[in-house]
C-alpha cells in the first residue's frame, strides 16, 4: 500500500480531496512496466470512465491488467455489460459493496442520473420511499477470497477505487475488520471521505475512518470524472509513490 512516515493534517480543499502529507517516498527512476500485472478495482463505475482511463494507460505501457467492476444501478450495468462486451480482462458485478453479504437491499435514486446510494440518508436523494431499485449486495473482502487468490509477487500491483456515495463507510470498515487493507498498494477516487459526510448519521463517523487511514498509514489520491479532473493523480506518478 501507498505508506506515509507523518500526517501534517486531514485536508479537504476545493481541489484535492486527499491528506496533505509530509516525507512521501517517491521513487526516483521510472517504473519498469515490463513486468507489471496490474488489478484494478472500480467500486461504483457509473459510465466507466475511470476504467477507460486506466485501460489507456495500461495498454499504452503494455501492462497487462485485469479490471474487477462493481455497479449497482441495472441500468448503468447493461450499458457497462455492452460497452466491455469485447475486453476479457474486465470482469463485472452487478452488485453494492457494503457491509453484509447477499442482502437485497435498495438502491436510492439522486436528483441527477448518478449519485445514487445504498445511504437513504444521503443529501441529494429525492423521494426515498418510492425512487429506488433493488440490488444484491457483498463485502468486498468476501469478493476478494472467494474469487482471487492473493499474490505477493512484488510486480503485481492492486489499486483500488471506491466512490460509492456513502458506502465507502462499509467498505472501510470491512477491510479493516478483515485485515485486508494491505491487501491493495493504492487507493483512488473522490477521498473515502467526503460522501461519507453527505449521509446522516455516517458523517458523524468519518474520524473512525480517518482514524483507521491513519493508523494503517494509507493515503488516498484523487482520481474521478467530473469538475475536478484536473486534481486526478496520473496513473504514471502514481506508481512513482
Amino acid at each position: 500500500m501507498y505508506f506515509m512516515n507523518k500526517i501534517d493534517r486531514f485536508c479537504w480543499s476545493n481541489r484535492r480531496h486527499f491528506y496533505t502529507i509530509n516525507n512521501i517516498s517517491i521513487k526516483k527512476k521510472p517504473v519498469d512496466y515490463s513486468n507489471l500485472i496490474i488489478d484494478y478495482y472500480d467500486l461504483g463505475i457509473e459510465r466507466g470512465w475511470e476504467i477507460d482511463q486506466f485501460i489507456n494507460f495500461a495498454e499504452k505501457n503494455n501492462v497487462e491488467y485485469n479490471v474487477f467492476g462493481f455497479e449497482a444501478c441495472l441500468d448503468f450495468y447493461n450499458t457497462l455489460i455492452e460497452k466491455y462486451a469485447l475486453n476479457k480482462n474486465i470482469s463485472l458485478e452487478h452488485l453494492a459493496i457494503s457491509n453484509t453479504d447477499d442482502d437485497t437491499i435498495k438502491l436510492y435514486h439522486s436528483n441527477s442520473d448518478d449519485g445514487h446510494s445504498i445511504i437513504s440518508s444521503k443529501n441529494n436523494l429525492i423521494d426515498v420511499d418510492n425512487n429506488y431499485e433493488y440490488c444484491n449486495t457483498i463485502k468486498l473482502s468476501t469478493f476478494i477470497r472467494s474469487k482471487i487468490k492473493y499474490k505477493g509477487n512484488k510486480n503485481h500491483i492492486k489499486i483500488l477505487k471506491a466512490n460509492i456515495e456513502g458506502a465507502e463507510y462499509h467498505l472501510i470498515k470491512d477491510l479493516h475488520e478483515s485485515k485486508m487493507l494491505g491487501y491493495f498498494d493504492y487507493y483512488i477516487g473522490t477521498g473515502y471521505l467526503g460522501d461519507i459526510t453527505k449521509c446522516y448519521p455516517l458523517g458523524d463517523k468519518v474520524n473512525e475512518i480517518k482514524k483507521i487511514f491513519k493508523d494503517n498509514k494509507i493515503i488516498s489520491f484523487y482520481f474521478a470524472r467530473g469538475s475536478k479532473q484536473e486534481a486526478n493523480v496520473p496513473f504514471e506518478s502514481l506508481l512513482m509513490c
